[in-house]
């Protein structure tokens, strides 16, 4: 009877179990249906909507009703599934009577259950490569209580353990990563360069269905951008809108408010509200009528985001991520022209006072000095050298692993995290920003290498000289790049003042003369090693570039941190000199976050990942050979840190391959051209013949290395010619952060008066054709198309205080050529 009893007990348990098993589970398919739905179904849009039906118009009601139909198949399909799996007597009698033999089992894989669920719930984006693995992946969890037996799955658990740990397994697992992490610089260094047109005003050609189109005639055909007419070098005569029914057309400033009601963005009005009810309110009398046709042709292109046709589809498809950054201003040459412009600046002499050198004095001396003997600097050779730097890093910062660790165990984990880390990052990120490359932190592998050594080597009159030539290292590393260099000499500071400290019987007073000497020197090389220009350094103080943090990263930075901080506490008590590494990496690391906390982007942290996972495997090293219990679990930990950086790793390939394929495309689905000057060797969608002229210009009428020039094509017109710009930023536009630089920019050509001045041949036209209406195809480009108009205005506005003083003598495509009066 009581045998009896108590297997009616576990059968009403398992029969609970299941239903809600499967009410937890259906959070995850519901999920995944989503996922499914957002794939299949566009956002439905009506071109020219009527203004009443905005507030009773929702777009994304046919994605809903397409996860709505589908929930009922696939809810249904799912429940048919528990009533044959709750009628199965095989299924609950000989798996989950075993397994669902207490309460405590219940709650622990239901409460597992939902957290999985959940975390599957969010982020939720279309595309099958993310469907199907989060699919697998529920797939995999979902069926586990009912394939598993618990009382065994410590045998398969030891099993698994056993095989992953193994060394043979595991060097063949860090095989593949490091040619993942070989791959992902590979097209760098041994490919041909490849930049796209990143110019708004330089023509190029898209191939769609087989069919080439000419890309500024199909979208002002089109109206992509609205009704403004999309300007290019080929203009014969420089388009202008019709501005006659607009009453702020010529107000400079941009944006005009009217009250509560009426805002003007350029040329595009709008209106919040009944038009009558506005007008008749406010005082602009004699502006009515002109308001309300105004209001009715900008009425024609509202709401229409979606295209009509498939070859529109295609086309924006195929131009979308070049558009973005010719909006956007900031691509591979702006960006990278903050290495290789100063480079280029020094080595055709410019005085090094004038030169702003954002990454550093040391790398930029050594990369000129390289690019001289590889033949010279160019844009190939110098892509190619900037980016050997991250295999040069990354294989000794392996090779420190490997010499700390000892153990591939370790090693493995932080190779597969810092490797996701730069799959994860954007590709096109990846290729344009110079901020991700090692180099600007090169030294601190050296730093950490010696500091070991001493560390480590037991004869203090032999060790001696690692600890010297740590400090060096640092030393060198504030020469290379002035603030991580600082991080890095504070962190050693502390880390040997801390060992002292700690054992202050047997207190070392050499290590007290390097800390001496070292914050000494630290101070004297960071104050006179300011060389060049050091104008952006209290705007970025100020939050330049910096974007907002959401309010839960500071809590959670400082939670982790105060973690570590208990952890590696505990361990000061042991021997064990590891604890003096982990030392100086939470410090070093605190330092490099600062870099997170200002740019506030997630690249901004990958950039350093590498380094904060290895502080992190370093303390679980140092933590588990100073305990015996965890000693004789380690195969458990080595297995979990092997699994989570799995399941970090994995899906950043995904990410990585998708990325590449959206840039790759933009070269075969555009006419390329093989650019071959001296200065530039690279594959590109913009036609070289728009430049050459130009560069023919700067060469005929200037015998010096420096040009004076009022352009948007500042940083590279003068680079393409073999020159340097003289004005006070190699990039004027892009620094004209408040009107100090703008006089800085008159002044220096007041005071200079330059016999030839280059200014852009389209300086005169009207930038706001330029601007994306808001509500047109292309419309999610309004606002960055605003800032850009807005930097070119202030780039006229030195054009127009000096033009008095000088006449034009040549033209060419991009660039005039201008003589000063006499």
């Amino acid at each position: 009877m009581i045998g009896q009893k108590n297997n009616g007990i576990k059968q009403y348990l398992t029969q609970i179990f299941i239903a809600l098993y499967f009410i937890i589970f259906s959070i995850g398919i519901i999920s995944i249906l989503y996922m499914v739905s957002m794939t299949l179904t566009d956002v439905s849009q009506i071109d020219s909507l009527n203004r009443w039906v905005v507030n009773f118009w929702y777009p994304e009601k046919s994605r809903e009703i397409t996860h709505y139909i589908l929930c009922v198949v696939g809810v249904a399909v799912y429940y048919i599934l528990y009533y044959v799996m709750t009628n199965n007597k095989k299924i609950i009698t000989y798996k989950l009577n075993d397994n669902i033999y207490s309460i405590n089992n219940i709650i622990i894989i239901l409460l597992i259950s939902l957290i999985s669920n959940i975390l599957l719930s969010l982020n939720l984006r279309p595309g099958f490569h993310n469907i199907i693995p989060r699919a697998m992946i529920w797939g995999i969890i979902f069926i586990i209580p009912f394939a598993v037996n618990i009382k065994k799955i410590n045998i398969i658990f030891e099993k698994i353990i056993t095989f992953i740990t193994q060394t043979k397994i595991s060097f063949i697992l860090l095989s593949l990563v490091t040619i993942n992490l070989f791959y992902i610089i590979y097209p760098f260094v041994f490919q041909d360069l490849k930049i796209m047109n990143e110019f708004w005003d330089i023509p190029e050609k898209t191939i769609v269905h087989n069919k080439v189109i000419d890309n500024n005639n199909y979208i002002i055909k089109n109206k992509l951008i609205g009704r403004n007419i999309k300007y290019d070098v080929e203009s014969k005569n420089m388009p202008t809108n019709d501005f006659s029914l607009n009453p702020f057309a010529n107000n400079n400033e941009n944006i005009l408010q009217l009250g509560d009601q009426i805002y003007h963005d350029s040329n595009v009005l709008s209106l919040i509200g009944p038009i009558d009810e506005i007008i008749e309110n406010m005082n602009a009398n004699e502006y009515r009528d002109r308001l309300r046709q105004l209001y009715m042709m900008d009425n024609k292109y509202k709401y229409k985001s979606t295209s009509d046709t498939k070859e529109q589809t295609e086309f924006i498809k195929n131009n979308f991520t070049e558009l973005q950054c010719q909006v956007l201003n900031r691509f591979w040459i702006h960006h990278h022209n903050h290495v290789i412009g100063p480079i280029n600046e020094m080595n055709l002499g410019r005085d090094v006072s004038q030169i702003y050198m954002q990454y550093g004095w040391l790398n930029t001396v050594f990369l000129k000095s390289i690019l001289n003997k590889l033949g010279g600097i160019n844009y190939h050779n110098y892509s190619k050298l900037l980016f050997s730097f991250y295999y040069i890093y990354y294989v000794l910062f392996i090779a420190l692993m490997f010499l700390i660790f000892r153990q591939i165990n370790y090693v493995l984990p932080v190779t597969i995290l810092l490797t996701a880390g730069l799959n994860k990052v954007s590709y096109p990120f990846f290729y344009i920003a110079p901020g991700m490359n090692p180099i600007r932190h090169f030294f601190d592998i050296f730093v950490i290498y010696f500091l070991y050594l001493y560390l480590k080597d037991k004869d203090k009159k032999r060790n001696k000289c690692f600890l010297a030539f740590s400090l060096v290292a640092a030393l060198l590393g504030i020469l290379n790049n002035n603030h991580v260099g600082m991080f890095t000499l504070i962190s050693l500071v502390i880390a040997l003042a801390m060992k002292n400290i700690l054992d202050w019987k047997n207190k070392s007073y050499y290590e007290m003369l390097i800390m001496s000497v070292g914050a000494s020197l630290g101070i004297f090389t960071m104050k006179y090693s300011k060389v060049g220009a050091q104008y952006m350094t209290g705007y970025f103080k100020a939050g330049l570039l910096g974007f907002d943090m959401a309010g839960y990263i500071m809590p959670i930075i400082f939670a982790a941190i105060g973690s570590y901080y208990i952890i590696l506490i505990k361990q000061y008590k042991n021997e064990n000199l590891l604890k003096y590494i982990c030392t100086f990496l939470i410090m070093y690391s605190q330092g490099l976050l600062l870099y997170y906390v200002w740019g506030s982007d997630i690249n901004h942290f990958i950039v350093f990942s590498p380094l904060f996972v290895f502080s992190i495997i370093l303390l679980i090293k140092l933590v588990v050979e100073n305990h015996n219990i965890l000693q004789r679990k380690r195969q458990y930990l080595y297995a979990g840190i092997l699994t989570i950086s799995l399941l970090v790793y994995v899906p950043s390939v995904f990410s990585f391959f998708k990325q590449k394929n959206v840039f790759d495309n933009i070269f075969k689905s555009h006419i390329t051209y093989e650019w071959d000057l001296p200065t530039a060797k690279f594959i590109s969608t913009m036609n070289p013949e728009y430049f050459l002229d130009s560069i023919k210009l700067i060469q005929k009428y200037s015998d010096k290395n420096n040009i004076f020039i009022i352009s948007k094509y500042d940083s590279f017109l003068p680079f393409l010619a073999g020159k340097y710009s003289a004005m006070p930023y190699f990039d004027v536009s892009w620094y004209l952060i408040t009107n100090k630089e703008i006089d800085e920019c008159i002044k220096i050509i007041e005071n200079n008066k330059p016999r030839i001045l280059f200014v852009d041949t389209d300086i005169d036209r009207s930038y706001e054709i330029d601007i994306v209406s808001k509500w047109s195809l292309l419309g999610v480009f309004h606002k960055e198309s605003l800032l850009r108009y807005q930097r070119l205005y202030m780039l006229k506005k030195i054009y127009n205080v000096i033009k008095e003083h000088y006449v034009p003598i040549e033209k060419a495509k991009i660039i005039t050529a201008y003589e000063r009066k006499n």
